[in-house]
């Protein structure tokens, strides 16, 4: 039933002032026009209370008067008698000003002349919503918007442009709900996500876009867009912004997310971050390496020497082909910066194991193979370097003419030395001119490494570096040690100069060969040794570009979600062709547990989908003179199907 408001137990005086419908307006003033205080004149129907239809009593929608009386009678005007909805906005008069509920309760009393009470940009209309339940004016509306207020839910933008939708200064449009003033429930109400007013006005104005305001983390780096937008604290007590719509705000290779670390509840202040590294610096430690290439080797991105070795994490991760994150690489003892910076005085190595002899008993080993070293066979490489340096003149290089006994060599070689201690490898005479019998050499050679198989890489080292020994006999030499691994190495693209380069590295011809010829091992481009692992990226960027349909370079991918030993924070690998991961590797890789981390990545990442496969590069080091990988490495490689690559050096 629809409910008619009008006025009823009104007597009639006389018939000039009847009112048949008892709507409140007599009869007269129906049939001969009334005016209303804006100028509109209306003419109604005396036998109908309800002309329109609205739920109102036409003398209710006249309103009272204003001036002059009976006929003359000039009203109000509440509402256009002869219209259902005065000012079209989609709500009857009637229901406009009795008021009318929405699907919560709440009651909304509206201007029935005025289409948009409030001025929002929306019709009342579209701000009751549909119709939910009952009808005309007992009607429930759904409820999209405060029609009373122009900013519903407060939250600094206006109901029509959160119902219609706006622009941000990027051109991207976004709804947003007027009754929540957060409408993602990120921490940002929609207006301080849309940002100040950078065009126009009212619906069409256009905002400035701080972030996405329907979703709670805009740039999908792991935080909430309040959290970034208004600040994080660290369990330190530092604070951090960051930028909501930029995923990697200093553009480091790591999420936002990634660096602010695991989020923990502190009782006292909220929440906090355990922080990675910092999201605002590259390189937070200036070491040289961004942070997530901290990350990928399972570095301290605070600490420029996380192992605390004396050398700098990007000098040991980027030329050294030291373990930046072990002290003493090869483990034998002596820390990778003292290794390094002994190298030619001690015959140090950082990576290969080094035992210490001292000083005196080198000196006696050596006179042994310089004095009678053709009739006493020795089992040292000190031994064989004395018996390669010994000739007919008695001269021995840096030591000197020597006479006498081997307790005079010894003594003289002893004094030569400028240390307490060497290590086995240590070669004095490497780079003098010698006076040895360099057309013996190669028998001498191949007869001690015949009974000492297990120093021919250390055998191979002496020989290189005997400057004085002509290359062609050096070749020689080791090619005698390992004929047939020599030429399969050759075959393969290593050249002459490069295989004996590596002997420098004390790489053994015999494992590389054997290395090639796993079933894990992909051949590969022949290239030249690299000074830095730089360099071999760009040279496989610059390869896999001109044979791959998609290619992406530096590709940062998360392993937060692995519980099998992966990197804590993040993979990341060198150049992505069609869904392969590669890896560039120079220098010999030992099985460190960043390595160890890496490949486990690597593997969780394949499993998840992230990457199709992997493919691991191994590269020269023009720095070491070394290449490849140990067993260990190879052997974790192959367990979990990843493929790699010995590149072969011309």
């Amino acid at each position: 039933m629809v409910a008619l408001v009008g006025i009823v137990g009104w007597t009639v005086a006389s018939d000039r002032d009847a009112d048949t419908d008892g709507d409140g307006l007599t009869d007269r003033v129906e049939t001969s026009g009334w005016h209303t205080a804006g100028g509109a004149v209306h003419v109604t129907d005396p036998d109908v209370a309800d002309t329109d239809g609205d739920g109102l009593a036409d003398g209710v929608e006249a309103g009272a008067v204003v001036s002059g009386s009976g006929v003359e009678a000039v009203f109000e005007g509440v509402s256009d008698p002869t219209r259902a909805d005065s000012d079209g906005d989609g709500l009857g008069d009637g229901s406009e000003v009795l008021g009318w509920a929405d699907a919560a309760g709440a009651m909304f009393v509206t201007d029935p002349l005025r289409a948009d009470t409030d001025g929002d940009g929306l019709a009342d209309g579209l701000e009751a919503g549909a119709v939910v339940s009952g009808s005309g004016v007992e009607a429930v509306f759904e409820g999209v918007s405060d029609p009373t207020r122009a900013d519903s839910d407060g939250d600094g933008l206006g109901d029509g442009s959160e119902v219609l939708g706006w622009a941000d200064a990027a051109g991207a449009m976004f709804v947003t709900d007027p009754l929540r003033a957060d409408t993602d429930g990120d921490g940002l109400a929609d207006g301080l996500e849309a940002g100040a007013v950078v065009s126009g006005s009212g619906v069409e104005a256009v905002f400035e876009g701080v972030s996405d305001p329907t979703r709670a983390d805009s740039d999908g780096d792991g935080l909430r867009d309040g959290t970034e937008l208004l600040g994080w604290v660290t369990v330190a007590g530092v604070t951090y912004v960051t930028d909501p719509k930029v995923a990697d705000t200093d553009g480091d290779g790591l999420s936002d997310g990634a660096e602010a670390g695991e989020a923990r509840n502190d009782p006292v202040g909220g929440v906090d971050y355990a922080l990675f590294s910092d999201p605002l610096v590259r390189d937070t430690d200036g070491d040289g390496l961004d942070d997530a290439d901290e990350a990928d080797l399972s570095l301290d991105p605070f600490e420029k020497d996380t192992d605390g070795d004396g050398l700098d994490d990007e000098l040991e991760a980027v030329t050294l082909g030291t373990a930046p994150d072990l002290a003493d690489t090869d483990g034998d003892g002596h820390d990778d910066g003292y290794e390094v910076e002994n190298r030619e005085s001690q015959g140090l190595d950082p990576l290969w194991f080094d035992e210490r002899v001292d000083a005196a008993t080198y000196a006696w080993e050596f006179a042994q193979g310089a004095v009678v070293g053709d009739v006493k066979q020795g089992d040292t490489v000190a031994w064989l370097l004395g018996n390669l340096a010994s000739g007919a003149s008695g001269a021995i290089p840096v030591v000197g003419a020597v006479t006498g006994s081997v307790a005079d060599v010894r003594d003289a070689v002893g004094a030569a030395i400028q240390a307490d201690w060497v290590g086995v490898s240590f070669s004095l005479v490497g780079l003098a001119p010698g006076a040895g019998d360099a057309a013996a050499i190669p028998a001498k050679v191949a007869r001690f490494a015949a009974r000492h198989p297990e120093l021919v890489a250390r055998v191979g080292a002496a020989v290189v570096s005997l400057r004085w020994l002509p290359v062609g006999i050096q070749r020689r030499v080791i090619r005698a040690m390992a004929p047939e691994e020599w030429d399969r190495l050759e075959a393969a693209g290593f050249s002459d100069e490069a295989i004996l380069k590596l002997q420098r590295g004390k790489v053994g011809i015999d494992e590389l060969a054997a290395t090639m010829k796993r079933a894990g091992h992909v051949v590969g481009k022949t290239t030249r040794a690299f000074e830095s692992v730089v360099a071999a990226q760009e040279f496989l960027e610059d390869h896999l570009q001109s044979t791959a349909a998609a290619v992406d370079t530096q590709v940062t991918l998360s392993t937060a979600a692995c519980v099998n030993g992966c990197n804590d924070v993040a993979r990341r690998f060198d150049v992505v062709a069609d869904g392969v991961a590669h890896e560039s590797k120079v220098g010999r890789v030992s099985l460190t547990p960043a390595v160890k981390r890496q490949i486990e990545s690597d593997a969780h990442l394949i499993a998840t989908g992230d990457v199709v496969q992997a493919h691991w590069h191994f590269f020269a080091s023009e720095t070491s003179h070394t290449i490849g990988a140990s067993d260990e490495v190879l052997d974790l490689l192959d367990a979990h199907g990843i493929v790699y690559t010995i590149h072969p050096v011309s």
